[in-house]
């Protein structure tokens, strides 16, 4: 359906908010046909619009067109997720798919009732990136949708999954650190329940042993993968008084949280503490100095999530596009030890 100018019948602009993943005044600007609203978030909201009054199908869920992948993302600040879904949607046309994006806000039990609500509308996949659902009540529901799912290893009949190698990507990181002469080296791990924080921080340990360095567990501190939980991890560490030179940071956006940190406490980047993060978002060059970081093919990773996801549909095989390699980006934010 179009947007006719105000809120459908029946349906909050909160809901509408709530499905889109963007502010209940977004919603509002976009149903009163204002400006100053990206053609990305005035897309989703008409998706959110469609999913939640769309024509009923016969089990009384909403009907999809038979080539529309639904894709689940997280709510989040991060630049990440839009490469990714430029890659899949991208992709995904190329292919003669069209895209339903549906907001998962980072919670199991959400993204279960979202894939549950893809299936009511007939969806032909869908694509699940960085999710939280457990690997069991995952595979029950690749039962009734196909799914790829990106960030996390799983496998099954109808379940495929894409990830890189995170624990490689870390290592790379700590090894930059060490070759500057850094020897005590922090860590603002990622949420404990991610795979691909866990890896990263697998990684973080491995360089510490390669290098003959003891693991210092007062050096890691749980950040999250937002810049509220950066910035909190690194007043943590800072509050330790356990000694340091460089960190390294789950990702970019905590990487910036640590930024301000330090600021805080005038301490300088680089010449105080080298400061690393790692997947190379927009905000890595946003922030004074510019971060060094680990570039992940994000953009590349969401067309190989998306010719993956219409393989399982069609039964094709699983050989996937070859995905670049993660890649160390040199900037202001580390120097050499003095």
């Amino acid at each position: 359906m179009s947007l006719s100018g105000k809120t459908p019948p029946g349906v909050s602009m909160a809901e509408i908010a709530a499905r889109a993943g963007v502010s209940v005044s977004t919603v509002a600007r976009v149903l009163n046909a204002s400006g100053g609203v990206s053609s990305e978030r005035r897309r989703a909201v008409q998706e959110a619009v469609n999913l939640l009054t769309g024509a009923a199908a016969p089990d009384g869920g909403q009907a999809c067109a038979p080539c529309t992948v639904g894709v689940l993302v997280q709510a989040t600040e991060s630049s990440y997720f839009d490469a990714l879904l430029q890659g899949i949607e991208t992709q995904l046309a190329a292919l003669g798919y069209s895209m339903l994006r549906v907001c998962g806000d980072w919670s199991a039990r959400e993204e279960a009732e979202q894939v549950r609500a893809l299936v009511a509308r007939r969806v032909a996949g869908v694509i699940l990136p960085c999710g939280v659902l457990d690997d069991v009540l995952l595979q029950r529901l690749a039962e009734e949708v196909p799914i790829v799912v990106t960030g996390r290893k799983a496998h099954a009949e109808h379940l495929r999954s894409l990830s890189i190698d995170n624990c490689a990507g870390a290592l790379i990181a700590v090894r930059h650190l060490l070759s500057l002469g850094h020897r005590r080296i922090a860590h603002i791990a990622g949420p404990p329940d991610q795979e691909d924080a866990r890896e990263r921080l697998a990684g973080y340990k491995q360089g510490l042993e390669e290098a003959g360095l003891r693991f210092d567990p007062n050096l890691v501190v749980q950040g999250g993968f937002l810049k509220g939980g950066g910035l909190a991890a690194m007043h943590a560490l800072l509050e330790r008084a356990t000694a340091f030179t460089a960190v390294f940071a789950a990702n970019d956006l905590s990487a910036c949280g640590a930024r301000q940190a330090l600021l805080r406490y005038g301490i300088r980047v680089p010449d105080d503490i080298s400061l690393i993060g790692f997947d190379d978002a927009v905000e890595a060059v946003s922030i004074d100095p510019p971060l060094t970081t680990i570039r992940q093919p994000v953009y590349e990773l969401g067309r190989a999530a998306a010719t993956q996801i219409v393989n399982l549909i069609s039964g094709a095989s699983d050989v996937l596009p070859a995905v670049p390699p993660l890649e160390l980006v040199v900037r202001g934010s580390t120097r050499r030890l003095r």
